[in-house]
């Protein structure tokens, strides 16, 4: 069996099992603010209905979430980026999504006892991305493949990490970020916190998910002797197939544009302007 060790939690955001939350009210020190850089989630950016998710899986806190119960899509997901390969599982749902009492960990979708009615009111489930698959993927917010911790990359298999993304875009110009593009940024950081999001579109896939306008990706890292450095980049959910660079200064201008609030991705010491 694979096993990891308990680290500090100013290092890591694992803990012990007889912790019993996953949605919250905010991210702080106990539960999953160690995945945003020094502790600051993002502002501006919860949607109506939205849901504060601390993604637990096999007794850890593997990632965060913000999630958005009415269009079924993630808002965002903030994690620690570790190049590594992906582990494949099957697709999980959220049980306390459904209510507040249920499991707080995720589950396999196709053994939970949750009534189908019930699962379907509350989050997206695989039968949404099967009546699209010819033209979307279920895309990953965060990927599997940015963790070399085997139950942080197969914890990414839930379907509030997902969203309808064009395929040719998944596979493509998406694909390539995810794989070397940012390897590439991330030479010589300490630590690498990610945030990746959509931002909603106007079209549905099964008449209950959102199809994202856009998808991007934010990253503010450390650097020896106290230095810190950013990037960003944003994808039109299309066929035209391009990722394109952006500062995080107008990445937050740009999606301010769909919440109607000024935004904020990261603490003020990340460099925006860059």
């Amino acid at each position: 069996m694979f096993h990891i060790a308990l680290l500090p939690l100013a290092l890591s955001c694992y803990i012990l099992a007889d912790a019993k939350v996953l949605i919250v009210p905010r991210f702080t020190a106990r539960y999953c603010a160690c995945f945003f850089y020094k502790g600051k989630e993002p502002t501006g950016i919860i949607p109506t209905r939205g849901a504060r998710i601390c993604q637990r899986y096999e007794n850890g806190y593997r990632f965060a979430t913000v999630y958005d119960r009415v269009r079924r899509i993630p808002t965002y997901s903030a994690y620690i980026y570790k190049a590594a390969r992906s582990e494949r599982t099957e697709w999980m749902i959220e049980p306390q999504l459904v209510n507040p009492r249920y499991s707080e960990t995720m589950e396999e979708e196709r053994f939970t006892q949750i009534k189908r009615d019930l699962l379907q009111e509350s989050q997206a489930v695989n039968a949404d991305y099967e009546s699209a698959s010819k033209t979307y993927d279920r895309g990953h917010i965060n990927p599997s493949l940015h963790h070399d911790n085997i139950f942080d990359s197969e914890a990414t298999f839930t379907l509030t990490n997902v969203v309808p993304q064009i395929r040719v875009l998944n596979q493509g110009a998406w694909r390539e970020y995810e794989e070397d593009t940012i390897k590439r940024q991330a030479q010589g950081c300490t630590r690498t916190y990610a945030i990746v999001g959509a931002i909603p579109g106007n079209n549905f896939i099964a008449k209950r998910v959102n199809v994202p306008g856009y998808i991007w990706a934010a990253a503010c890292c450390t650097l020896a002797n106290d230095r810190v450095k950013s990037w960003a980049v944003i994808a039109e959910n299309s066929s035209q197939n391009r990722v394109d660079p952006i500062t995080i200064e107008n990445l937050e201008i740009q999606i301010s544009r769909s919440t109607g609030r000024r935004v904020r991705l990261f603490h003020k010491d990340c460099p925006r302007k860059v």
